[in-house]
Formats: C-alpha cells, sequence, structure tokens
C-alpha cells in the first residue's frame, strides 16, 4: 500500500485566462486514493499531463462555486467517464446539486443520450452522489479523514484539511486572512494558500486598480499567507491562485518577512510531498 500524503497542482492560476498557469485545480494523493479538490478550466487536460487517468479519479471536492473553480467539472465529468469511470462521489458546497443537475440532466441531456445509445452505461453520468457540506468532518475513513471549515471568501467557501497517519495536508480555497483558517492548519505539513493579492502590473491602473482594491475583502497577499502559516505552525506553505504577471521572487519575499520555514511558489504539474507513514 501506498503510505504517503501529497498534493500535485494541476492549475495555479486565477479567472483571467493565461497560457502558464491552468485553472484552480488540485490532486491530492492519499497513499493510493485520489481526491480532485476544484476543477476548474483545463483540469481534465492537466490531469493527462500529470500522468494521472482522469477515469481513475471518482472522489472531487469543491471549496466553492465560482466559475474558476467550476468551468472543468462537464469535461472532468464526459471525459472520466470514457475513460471508463463509472462512479463518482463529489462533496461541495450548496448549490452543487444544482449545478450538476443543470449540466447532466439539462444542458447535455441529449448530448449523454446519443453517447449512451452508441452502448455505453449510464453508471457515472446520471448517478453522481453529491452531497453538499456543512463545516466539521466530511469523510471518515480508517486510514485517513478529511475536515472543512469555513472560510472568508465572497461566496460560502471552505478550506479542507486532509490527515493520513501521522501527517496532514490543507487547501485554503479563495479566502482573505482569517481565523478559522489558522485552526484548520494548526501543524499541518503543508498549506496551500490562495494569494491572488500578488502584486501584478496589471492591476496598476483603471478599472483593473478598482478591482483590485475590492479583492482584498475576499483573497491573501503574500504576507497574509506568510501571517497565516507562521500562526498556524505549519511546515511547508505552498503559494497559489496567481494572477497573470507576478513577481514570483518578490511573492516569496513578501511571505517570508512573516513565516521563516519553507516557502514554494506554486507551478502547474509540481507535487508537494506532506509526508509518508514510513518516516
Amino acid at each position: 500500500m501506498n503510505k504517503k500524503l501529497s498534493v500535485t497542482l494541476l492549475g495555479t492560476g486565477c479567472p483571467r485566462p493565461s497560457l502558464y498557469r491552468s485553472g484552480p485545480s488540485q490532486v491530492v494523493h492519499v497513499g493510493d486514493e485520489l481526491f480532485l479538490v476544484d476543477c476548474g478550466d483545463g483540469t481534465t487536460s492537466q490531469l493527462l499531463r500529470a500522468n494521472i487517468d482522469p477515469g481513475s479519479v471518482k472522489k472531487l471536492l469543491f471549496t466553492h462555486l465560482h466559475t474558476d473553480h467550476t468551468l472543468g467539472y462537464g469535461q472532468f465529468v464526459l471525459g472520466g467517464w470514457n475513460f471508463g469511470r463509472r462512479a463518482l462521489s463529489v462533496w461541495g458546497p450548496s448549490g452543487l446539486a444544482r449545478l450538476n443537475d443543470a449540466l447532466f440532466t439539462d444542458l447535455y441531456k441529449q448530448d449523454i443520450e446519443y453517447r449512451l445509445s452508441l452502448g455505453r452505461p449510464s453508471s457515472g453520468l446520471w448517478d453522481i452522489k453529491v452531497t453538499e457540506i456543512e463545516p466539521g468532518s466530511i469523510v471518515q475513513a480508517d486510514s485517513y479523514r478529511i475536515t472543512a471549515a469555513e472560510v472568508k471568501h465572497s461566496i460560502y467557501t471552505v478550506a479542507y484539511r486532509f490527515d493520513f497517519g501521522e501527517h496532514s495536508l490543507v487547501i485554503s480555497g479563495d479566502t482573505a486572512y482569517c481565523p478559522e483558517l489558522v485552526a484548520l492548519a494548526r501543524g499541518a505539513d503543508v498549506l496551500i494558500q490562495d494569494c491572488s493579492l500578488a502584486s501584478s502590473d496589471q492591476y496598476r491602473s483603471g478599472e483593473a486598480k478598482t478591482v483590485w482594491s475590492s479583492l482584498r475583502e475576499h483573497h491573501t497577499s503574500p504576507r497574509d499567507a506568510g501571517r497565516i502559516a507562521r500562526e498556524a505552525g505549519v511546515r511547508k506553505l505552498v503559494l497559489t491562485h496567481f494572477l497573470p504577471g507576478v513577481d514570483t521572487a518578490a511573492i516569496a519575499r513578501e511571505s517570508a518577512e512573516e513565516f521563516a520555514s519553507e516557502i514554494i511558489i506554486g507551478e502547474d504539474l509540481m507535487t508537494v510531498l506532506a509526508g509518508s507513514t514510513e518516516d
């Protein structure tokens, strides 16, 4: 049995499209199980680039339902089904069931009916197990636990903590600084942290400058990301959710003013190890 806990960053970008950063998504490896967290634009292609069969990913958790975190859902479901996946469980905030039904029993219904007429089974498409969650323990197994906590964003959003053996990994989702995230991440080996407020030349003037000011209530700066990591006592801080054109060296320096341990600038297809139960 694989005894490692790790995360592969599939997309480290934001709503503004980029040739270099795909839409927000990551896959958490919990031993031999895979959990996709968020499903931004390009997620299925990124799974293939990471040498992960989309059909092998049977569990998906959404932090929230903004478009940049959900636009890849339709392709992930249909693409994985085409690769042979016949069961899928999805967790996320209220509204997830409506999104799922709108896509697969309404908008894509005729498309799916055609594909079924070719001889494929409907399992994995019209029987997706959708669970709308509240904060607390949401998945409990013999060897691992997944816990959700509400964080501070413009809509209801949760962060997730994965505990496996002696090791733990936290994915912040989109959030400003908040004590709830600090509490959830307490003592974690790895914190994957929203860093959308990293400085970018594209947000220094005009309409974009006004948007930038508003985003301060809903996202995290490099300094605040470091503060969260320091207060939570995590071992590694991995920064993600970047705007195009950010200065990654400046991001690392700003975060290091608050956090003295390891800081990693997330890049698409990077894998970060939280630990192994054989450590």
